[in-house]
């Protein structure tokens, strides 16, 4: 049952406008899949989030006439005191960037130090109004599946191992144990990812459905990180809220760097913009190249798989050059990479399907995932990849999977796995671990499950136990999975206001259609004690965002920038050889950062949002509540408005783009550390803990053999 935001709470609001979906609109509303309510079918409930709608707007209007009234007062105060005021004062009407560069806002874009309430974009987003569909069904039976038996893994909880730890019986195909070195995959079997700015067909798509920003998951997954840690208001203190491992400082602190670019026109004459990753800190690694050919590898059976082999490939030519045929039994290639289209009102997202099983809810797809054990990722010297770390416990700080699933959690790569199996609406994750010559064992996540890591409340929790009906404790199953799907509709509305914002202050200007630059960090604000409800938490969350116009070749240099250097795994280098061209690399991006704001403006904005849920429906107050039960009706107001504060925009973008920077040689110093404590080192010890282990075991085998 859905129950009305009371009146009087939101009369205590001040909004500017409303900004709601167009939630009768053909094109949404053909193939969604709305809420049910108990009173009514689909057209009912359209109905209430109109009349919920209209409310809010009325509701705004009077709040903003009475606020003009008001700002037209303080207006002739504010002449009466000029004319009295004898001084020349500098001029502050201008925002930072006009006073630093001789950008010109277009006509009717306002500063953000002019008073008043034209200065602040300031919407009510409505979820339950923001629809999801399925612009492109993708062909189901070009998907691949699980081989090797793993499929009875997708439906029985928990981590299976590829072989018990205690006795050595396989619970899967020995084939899987030993895996073959990344030289011995003919990497021309597999299809190549496609950025979503060269992806004609996604344009077109775009183009098609009349969308203004088409991307892809994995150039979106990490700012919508940020928008998590924004509408959250993440806390590792409120330990009812993020009953899980606190997150990485990398996660807290890195900003988050896209490229927004112009690549045509939509059939209403609107430009279509490409949103993709900023690639100028990637490096070549191991395990992402691996990746791709273990992932094939988990859904090829073991008699077709030698024939995206390298030396399969040399056997099959020396049989052609005898003039045999040898294509009677040959195994077709991997087909190319399938998508599914996913469109959120201005948003049309593209997400590759890695698996299929018919058996699984919904439309029976989900993600493949292949994770290296920590011993691989927290040491990035050539020999990790020789390492004999075992992954032989359920529990414990090493050599276990409950230090994999913590450590998967706590660098945000289980919240940017659950994004991206949002955007593909797929049922989950299948989580491979390994140590790059063998798995370990395997899990399947469904998405609903990685919804209760992020967006569980305790509080709410204890609650439903003690006072719910059992009618409305089934009802409130879920809620983590209905708080995430809320927040990654408002997540993506919000994201799509910004970048109309910076379009419409470009717009008249030189900068009109120019590909630009969008920087995403959230912040936060320390309140005072006294100000702050004791289950509200401390602080206020915000998000910083800047937009630098790519004039000329600088989207080109920025993007290409990895290439200048040696730094990849396939070069044959020592570690401290890859760390001297990775902190070179680092000093010249950081030259190249602030190369490309030279001589053009850059646009900073503050984000801020407020859930308005009524009080007495919330676990907690603050600005950031959390529901008291699924299906209340609700919005989330947000604010954008320009910055114009005491350190300098480009000071502080400087800033941010140093710490982006850092990343390219973190890991490399970590690895070359001579502290003795050093993680890098504990693993490395276990790495020889595990070939200790392994001889125990072959004495032990030979023992049992030779006893008569």
């Amino acid at each position: 049952m859905y129950l009305p935001v009371s009146s009087l709470y939101l009369r205590s609001l001040t909004l500017r406008s409303i900004c709601v979906s167009q939630i009768r609109s053909s094109s949404t509303v053909a193939n969604s899949v709305l809420p049910k309510s108990k009173s009514g079918g689909r057209d009912e409930y359209l109905k209430r989030m109109e009349q919920f709608s209209k409310n809010l707007k009325q509701v705004a209007n009077k709040s903003k006439d009475a606020k003009k009234v008001k700002f037209k007062k303080n207006s002739k105060n504010s002449k009466r005191k000029n004319q009295n005021s004898t001084q020349k004062k500098p001029n502050r009407s201008k925002p930072l960037v006009e006073q630093q560069h001789s950008f010109k806002l277009p006509h009717g874009s306002k500063s953000s130090t002019e008073k008043g309430e034209e200065d602040i974009v300031s919407d009510v987003l409505v979820p339950q109004a923001i629809l999801f569909l399925q612009a492109k069904a993708p062909v189901l039976k070009d998907i691949p599946q699980l081989a090797h038996d793993l499929d009875k893994v997708l439906f029985s909880p928990g981590v299976h191992f590829l072989k018990d730890p205690r006795t050595r019986i396989f619970n899967f195909t020995p084939y899987l144990d030993k895996i073959r070195p990344y030289e011995e995959f003919d990497s021309s079997k597999f299809p190549g990812f496609v950025s979503a700015s060269k992806d004609d067909s996604l344009l077109q798509e775009a183009i098609k459905r009349n969308k203004t920003y088409y991307s892809s998951t994995s150039s979106m997954t990490l700012t919508l990180i940020q928008f998590y840690l924004l509408l959250n208001n993440y806390d590792p203190s409120a330990e009812h809220r993020f009953n899980f491992p606190q997150f990485t400082r990398n996660v807290r602190n890195l900003p988050l760097t896209v490229f927004v670019e112009p690549k045509g026109k939509n059939a209403k004459g609107k430009t279509v913009y490409s949103v993709t990753s900023d690639k100028s800190t990637d490096v070549e690694i191991l395990l992402l190249a691996l990746g791709h050919c273990l992932e094939a590898l988990l859904t090829t059976e073991e008699n077709e798989f030698a024939h995206y082999l390298v030396a399969e490939q040399s056997e099959k030519n020396k049989t052609i050059e005898k003039g045999s045929n040898s294509d009677a039994n040959e195994p077709e290639d991997k087909a190319a990479n399938i998508y599914n289209y996913l469109a959120c009102g201005g948003f049309l997202m593209r997400s590759q399907l890695d698996c299929y099983d018919s058996r699984l809810p919904g439309n029976g797809t989900f993600d493949l995932k292949t994770r290296a054990a920590c011993a691989i990722r927290y040491d990035q010297s050539p020999e990790s990849a020789n390492t004999g770390y075992k992954i032989c416990k359920i529990a414990g700080n090493l050599e276990s999977f409950e230090r994999e699933y913590k450590d998967l959690i706590r660098t945000g790569g289980l919240l940017k796995y659950g994004f991206q199996a949002r955007i593909g609406q797929m049922d989950g994750i299948f989580v491979a671990y390994h140590s790059v010559n063998s798995f370990s064992g395997f899990q399947y996540l469904p998405l609903s499950e990685i919804d209760k890591v992020f967006f569980s409340d305790e509080n709410l929790q204890k609650h439903i136990e003690l006072s719910f009906t059992p009618e409305d404790i089934l009802k409130n199953d879920n809620i983590a999975s209905y708080v995430a799907e809320n927040q990654f509709k408002v997540s993506l509305t919000i994201w799509q206001k910004i970048m109309n914002l910076v379009a419409e202050d470009f717009k008249g200007t030189e900068y009109e259609n120019l590909p630009y630059r969008l920087v995403t960090k959230r912040y936060t604000k320390w309140l005072p004690s006294q100000t702050v409800h004791k289950s509200a938490g401390n602080q206020e969350s915000f998000l910083r965002v800047f937009a630098i116009p790519l004039v000329g070749d600088r989207i080109d240099k920025l993007q290409n920038f990895p290439s200048r250097f040696k730094t990849s795994f396939r070069e044959n280098l020592t570690a401290a050889e890859r760390l001297e061209n990775l902190t070179k690399a680092e000093e010249e991006l950081n030259a190249l950062n602030m190369e490309v704001v030279e001589d053009v403006p850059i646009l900073c904005y503050q984000v801020r949002v407020n859930n308005l849920l009524n009080p007495t429906k919330n676990c907690h107050v603050g600005k950031h509540p959390y529901p008291r039960g699924v299906g209340l009706d609700h919005g989330w107001k947000y604010r954008i408005q320009r910055e114009n504060g005491e350190v300098p925009v480009k000071e502080r973008y400087g800033e941010l783009m140093r710490l982006a920077a850092s990343v390219l040689t973190m890991g490399s110093r970590m690895a070359l550390s001579n502290k003795g404590n050093d993680i890098t080192h504990m693993v490395r010890r276990y790495g020889e803990v595990g070939r200790l282990r392994d001889e125990e075991w072959e004495n032990q085998k030979q023992e049992r053999k030779e006893t008569p």
